[in-house]
């Protein structure tokens, strides 16, 4: 009897748990936390699913935020498979969460890892392993509002670090500190691959929009034994539809002011039929210098990103990209570069209209490189960083003079040339030979 009993309740609690309906028709609109399990080490992860195919995850650990295209099937109801691709519609490698509800909110997961190898995806999970764990989800409300269009002015005045703006904890020995009105990194690194430290800032801007982002960068290592270091003002542009990373990066370097621009396209390399390149680079170092001001501007009406630094008192041009069509210009023949020329087309390039810009710090942990030997050195508090930060909204503010003897023709410092000015209908317009085009005066 006792038996019979058991074998009854199992089946009621069966017929009600498969009667209950738990697993969603869609995840739009939701907030997705998974906390797993892989050999000890738990993983923790969000997803905002902002609409029927674009999610961003936020990397807590990091500070930031990637977006992924996503796809999620209902396959019973109570399960569903959430299959997620880092860089545009599956093309690449991507993750596959099997998911089985036990009530509207909740319920367990298997995480598996897929990489696209020798013409075919590995169906066998990545070095034969998949992480289990749990999840919960949510109806997204304005507290989950993700960070796009945050503004901000940060000169690191307070002894604690602002974490709205900078989330970054600890990873691989090191640590971001405040102090002195400098924002630097302390701590010896673990793993000598992960020397290309970001810090990522909380906000995602939007190619259509204009903004500036500008900071101070230092550093006090010029006079040490260390061979290669950076502290740099850095853009990442990224897209949840297409493969294709576009980084930006402006600041110093043992060799001076410096800059480079890289691109990564994964599809490209997966896929070498398609004939694309893989990596691309390009860099310029300019004059000496331990310490600088740098600004990445975006002009959305022109489509242009501009790299600028302070030089002798002005904002001075380092390189434009065209980000409609790849066309990279250098501002000057007196600047070593990677370049031959003062122009540079990329190729497989793609407009970036639909992509997000990720505004950062990109530094470098000092090290000594000698006889093919790299040794990992330590950083001391107030040795490498950033004594100020900011991500604004519009174009930048002009500053310069300009000689208005001869009007309309007009010198003017920011442009360094004469610039003519005439009035259409209620604009006064002027033309910019920065630019090469006619513009108006605002």
């Amino acid at each position: 009897m006792k038996n019979i009993l058991i074998l009854l309740f199992y089946s009621l609690t069966q017929v009600l748990f498969l009667s209950a309906q738990y697993a969603p028709d869609n995840v739009t609109g939701t907030k997705l936390h998974f906390d797993f399990t892989l050999e000890g080490e738990n993983i923790s992860i969000d997803f905002y699913n902002i609409n029927d195919f674009a999610s961003f995850g936020e990397y807590g650990h990091i500070g930031e935020w990637g977006g992924s295209w996503y796809t999620w099937e209902k396959t019973s109801p109570n399960t569903g498979t959430l299959k997620i691709a880092e860089h545009g519609p599956f093309t690449t490698g991507f993750t596959e969460v099997f998911m089985t509800f036990t009530s509207q909110t909740a319920g367990t997961g298997i995480l598996k890892e897929y990489e696209y190898e020798d013409g075919k995806f590995d169906q066998s999970p990545v070095m034969g392993w998949e992480a289990t764990g749990s999840f919960t989800l949510f109806e997204m409300t304005d507290s989950d509002a993700l960070p796009f269009d945050i503004y901000f002015k940060d000169d690191f005045s307070s002894d604690n670090i602002n974490r709205d703006i900078w989330p970054q904890e600890q990873e691989y020995g090191i640590e971001l500190v405040q102090s002195d009105g400098v924002l630097s990194l302390q701590g010896t690194l673990t793993d000598a691959d992960e020397r290309w430290y970001e810090i990522n800032a909380n906000t995602i801007l939007k190619m259509s929009e204009d903004w500036v982002v500008e900071g101070e960068a230092f550093s006090n290592l010029h006079e040490t034994e260390a061979t290669n270091y950076g502290a740099l003002l850095g853009i990442d542009l990224e897209t949840t539809k297409i493969a294709l990373i576009v980084d930006l990066s402006i600041g110093i370097t043992p060799w001076g002011i410096y800059s480079e621009i890289s691109l990564y396209d994964q599809e490209a390399g997966d896929h070498p039929s398609l004939g694309r390149e893989e990596y691309q680079f390009q860099s310029i170092t300019l004059q000496e210098g331990s310490s600088g001001k740098f600004r990445i501007r975006n002009d959305s009406e022109n489509k242009i990103i501009y790299a600028e630094y302070m030089n002798e008192g002005n904002l001075t041009s380092v390189f434009e990209l065209n980000w409609q069509s790849g066309l990279l210009t250098r501002a000057s023949s007196h600047l070593y570069s990677s370049l031959p020329d003062l122009q540079h087309q990329f190729t497989g390039w793609v407009a970036l209209d639909d992509y997000n810009a990720r505004p950062d710090i990109d530094f470098r942990t000092p090290i000594k490189e000698e006889n093919g030997n790299i040794e990992i050195l330590p950083l001391t508090a107030g040795n490498l960083g950033f004594r100020n930060y900011l991500v604004t909204k519009g174009k930048p503010v002009a500053k310069n003079w300009m000689w208005l003897d001869h009007y309309p023709w007009v010198y003017s410092a920011e442009e360094s040339n004469w610039i003519y000015f005439y009035p259409s209908d209620s604009k006064l317009m002027y033309f910019s030979v920065k630019n090469n085009a006619w513009m108006e005066m605002k």
